[in-house]
């Protein structure tokens, strides 16, 4: 695959001559048929620079190009906001995201949102485009957050979640020493029928995975590195509960108060492979002053 600026463009190979555009479209650039069928319906598909039905042969040297930028309108409300961006292209926006912002405008928090200050800077950019988060993290949950640019970028990752190639680390906080210091937590996650907010363990749940490994142990908590292999909603909040280890300032499932406002949690690495370049990226955030605050006020026991 060859990249130009939004543009995808592929060289037809000896051993795909005879093939339809649509089949490369698909098995060489990796694009979903809803995606296809867009740039057929808007003609962003062109063979040696020429306009091309998707339904022609392809021959050995042929250049396909897909035109992947598209003026997209969204109802989020631009707002100027400092943000921390972790890395930028064509595809993707990572971000850095500060605790206590919600990722997305949800009910009537339509404003201040991460979501709000993303298509600020992308109207500055000039770039009419959809807010598309590839994942969401809590609102007090700090650290990386990844947000597709355009539609092949979006899907491309959803297929990469779906299938569990990414690579997600979160660091946490919890009360106590586990033992063992490294394990795997596979308890489904179903809603809470006692709160509209919560979830809980349950047999009628989803499937939930969370591989969990002790980094440090202090006085009276533990410093934690948690790998998703699921990403139900709340999971890594839930799970650590139903272990008897609640995130340190998570109220809502059983941790202690403290001068902590928010659950001790933050998304420390999200790693994929990047499906204009194909090479595996890998983007950190290191661990905010509030939570270096808590650790710093503790004594190392290992």
């Amino acid at each position: 695959m060859l990249a130009s600026g939004e543009k995808l463009m592929y060289e037809v190979l000896p051993a795909d001559a005879g093939r339809r555009i649509r089949q490369l479209l698909a098995s060489r650039l990796g694009l979903s048929r809803a995606l296809i069928q867009r740039l057929r319906e808007n003609n962003r598909v062109k063979l040696n620079e020429q306009a091309v039905y998707l339904t022609q042969f392809a021959q050995a040297g042929d250049l396909i190009s897909v035109d992947l930028v598209f003026d997209e309108t969204s109802a989020i409300v631009p707002e100027a906001m400092d943000l921390n961006v972790i890395f930028e292209d064509a595809d993707f926006l990572v971000l850095n995201k500060p605790p206590g912002i919600l990722v997305h405008p949800v009910g009537v928090h339509n404003s201040g949102t991460l979501a709000n200050g993303v298509m600020y800077r992308w109207q500055q950019q000039g770039i009419a485009s959809k807010f598309r988060p590839i994942h969401r993290i809590d609102r007090y949950t700090s650290g990386v957050v990844v947000v597709g640019k355009n539609q092949f970028a979006h899907q491309a990752l959803y297929k990469q979640l779906s299938e569990h190639c990414v690579d997600r680390v979160y660091l946490g906080l919890v009360q106590e020493h586990l033992t063992p210091l490294k394990g795997t937590i596979d308890a489904p996650i179903a809603r809470d029928p006692k709160s509209i907010i919560a979830r809980c363990v349950a047999d009628t749940g989803q499937s939930a995975i969370t591989h969990y490994e002790v980094i440090r142990t202090y006085q009276d908590i533990s410093l934690l590195k948690l790998r998703l292999t699921t990403g139900r909603t709340h999971q890594i909040r839930v799970h650590l509960s139903y272990i008897g280890h609640p995130l340190l300032g998570d109220t809502l499932y059983g941790g202690t108060v403290s001068h902590l406002k928010r659950q001790a949690l933050h998304s420390f690495k999200f790693g994929f492979v990047h499906p204009r370049t194909k090479q595996k990226v890998c983007f950190t955030a290191p661990l905010p002053p509030d939570l270096l605050q808590i650790i710093r006020g503790q004594s190392v026991t290992n």
